[in-house]
C-alpha cells in the first residue's frame, strides 16, 4: 500500500474517488471548497473538450435539471433582491455545482471506483463518531478540541456533526450491512451513530435522525423477509435497548446537556413560551419569515436577503427585533421568504422530476440508489431546521450528497439508455 503511494498508474485509477471522499474530512475542518473547486475546475475541462459526450450522459442531463429547479428561482429573485450584490455573489457561486457534477457523474461510472468511495465513506463516517464518542467521554477529542458539555462536536469546526452524521447515517448504515454483513457484531459498528447525533444537542439532527432510521429500518424490513419473523424483531428490540441504555448512563453525567434536553421536552406543554424555549427562541424567527415570504410572495427578497429585512418585518415584542437573525432556520420558509412562491415551485418540481427518474428504473436498480436518494430526502426535507439551504456550508454539502446519489442513478440508467 505505501509503495503504491508513489505509483502514479494507481494515482490516475484512484483520484477521482480520493477527491470525491476528500470533501467530507474537509467539511469538518472548514477546507471543503478545495475540494468543489478542483472537481468543479476539471468538470469544467471535460464540458470544454468533449460538450456533447458530456451532455448526452443522462446522469448529467438530469441533473442540470435538478440544478434548474433549484437555481433559476434564485437568477429570478435578483431583480427584487433587497441586497443585490449578496444575492448576485450567492446565485453565482452555485455554478459550481454542476460543474462538480460533472466531474462526480462522469469519473464515478466505473463499478470499483464507486464502490472504494462508499467504503471509504462508511471508514470516515466510522472515524467522526468514534473521535466524538472519545470526546465525549474523555473532555476533549483525539485533536484537542473540547467538549462544552452541551453540543458534542467533535471534529467539526461548526455546530454540525449532528445534521452532518443523521444525514449520510442511510449510507453509513447500508454499507456497514454491505460491506461488513457477515459479522455478526457489525450493528455495534453503527450503535455509535446514533449516540452521537442525540449528544449533538441538535434539535433538527434529531428531526432528520429519526426520518433516516425510520425509513432505512422500513427498508429493511421489505427488503429482507427474514427480518420480519419474530426473534429477528427481539434481537432488535434488545440492540435497541442496549443501545438506549449505554446511552441514558452517559447522559446522567452530563448535566449542562439534560438541562438543554429538559427545554426540548418542554415544548410539548403546547404553551407558546414553552415551545419558543423547545425550539431555541426560533417562533419569532418563522413568524418573521412567514410575513417577509407574505410581503414578497413572488420571488422573494433574494438569496441571503433574509436578514437584511427582518427588522422591517419583525413584530414590536420580538426579542430579535433589533439583533435579526441571519436565516429562518426552516428550510421551506427560506426558501419562501428569499426566493418566493417561485422557488417553493421549483422545490416540488425538483422532488417531481426526481422521483419520475426513479421511477424509470427497473425495480433491481432501484435498491442500490434508495440509501443514497433517502440521504437526498433527509437533507432537503422541507421542515429542516438546519444551516441555511443558500449559505455556503450547507449548499456545498447538500449538493455534494445529490451528486452522488446522482452518480449511483446514472450507472444505473446507462446500460438501459434511460433519459431524462
Amino acid at each position: 500500500m505505501i509503495s503504491a503511494l508513489w505509483n502514479k498508474a494507481w494515482w490516475r485509477a484512484n483520484y477521482s474517488w480520493l477527491l470525491v471522499l476528500s470533501f467530507l474530512p474537509l467539511l469538518a475542518t472548514g477546507g471543503f471548497e478545495l475540494a468543489t473547486g478542483v472537481m468543479a475546475l476539471i468538470g469544467l475541462m471535460r464540458l470544454m473538450r468533449a460538450p456533447r459526450a458530456v451532455l448526452g450522459d443522462p446522469g448529467v442531463r438530469l441533473m442540470l435539471a435538478l440544478f434548474a429547479c433549484l437555481w433559476l428561482p434564485m437568477v429570478l429573485s435578483l431583480p427584487d433582491a433587497v441586497n443585490f450584490n449578496r444575492a448576485l455573489g450567492t446565485t453565482a457561486s452555485f455554478l459550481r455545482f454542476p460543474l462538480a457534477g460533472i466531474f462526480i457523474i462522469q469519473t464515478l461510472c466505473a463499478t470499483q471506483a464507486f464502490e472504494r468511495l462508499w467504503l471509504g465513506l462508511v471508514w470516515v463516517i466510522g472515524f467522526f463518531c468514534a473521535d466524538a464518542l472519545f470526546q465525549l467521554i474523555a473532555g476533549f477529542d483525539l485533536f484537542g478540541r473540547p467538549y462544552d458539555g452541551i453540543r458534542l462536536n467533535g471534529v467539526f469546526s461548526k455546530l454540525a456533526l449532528g445534521t452532518v452524521l443523521a444525514v449520510t447515517a442511510p449510507v453509513y448504515f447500508e454499507g456497514l450491512r454491505r460491506f461488513y454483513g457477515q459479522y455478526r457484531h457489525v450493528w455495534l459498528a453503527a450503535a455509535p451513530l446514533p449516540m452521537v447525533v442525540f449528544f449533538s444537542a441538535s434539535r433538527a439532527a434529531w428531526i432528520m435522525l429519526a426520518l433516516s432510521l425510520g425509513i432505512y429500518l422500513f427498508y429493511l424490513w421489505r427488503l429482507n423477509p427474514r427480518a420480519r419473523r419474530p426473534y429477528f424483531a427481539l434481537r432488535a428490540a434488545l440492540m435497541v435497548a442496549a443501545a438506549v441504555g449505554v446511552t441514558a448512563l452517559l447522559a446522567l453525567q452530563q448535566p449542562s446537556f439534560l438541562a438543554r434536553l429538559a427545554q426540548t421536552l418542554q415544548g410539548s406543554s403546547g404553551d407558546y413560551e414553552d415551545m419558543n424555549v423547545a425550539s431555541a427562541g426560533r417562533l419569532p424567527i418563522w413568524r418573521t419569515a412567514l410575513s417577509v415570504a407574505q410581503a414578497h410572495w413572488i420571488n422573494g427578497v433574494g438569496p441571503r436577503g433574509f436578514r437584511y429585512v427582518y427588522t422591517e418585518h419583525a413584530a414590536p415584542d420580538d426579542p430579535l427585533r433589533l439583533s435579526g437573525a441571519t436565516h429562518p432556520h426552516l428550510l421551506l420558509l427560506e426558501i419562501a421568504s428569499e426566493t418566493g412562491l417561485i422557488g417553493v415551485a421549483g422545490l416540488v418540481l425538483f422532488f417531481t422530476l426526481a422521483l419520475r427518474a426513479i421511477r424509470r428504473l427497473p425495480s433491481t436498480q432501484r435498491q442500490g440508489l434508495f440509501p443514497w436518494a433517502l440521504v437526498v430526502l433527509v437533507a432537503l426535507a422541507p421542515w429542516n431546521t438546519h444551516l441555511a439551504l443558500y449559505g455556503n456550508y450547507w449548499s456545498s454539502f447538500v449538493w455534494w450528497t445529490l451528486l452522488l446519489a446522482l452518480a449511483v442513478w446514472a450507472n444505473a440508467a446507462r446500460p438501459s439508455r434511460t433519459t431524462v
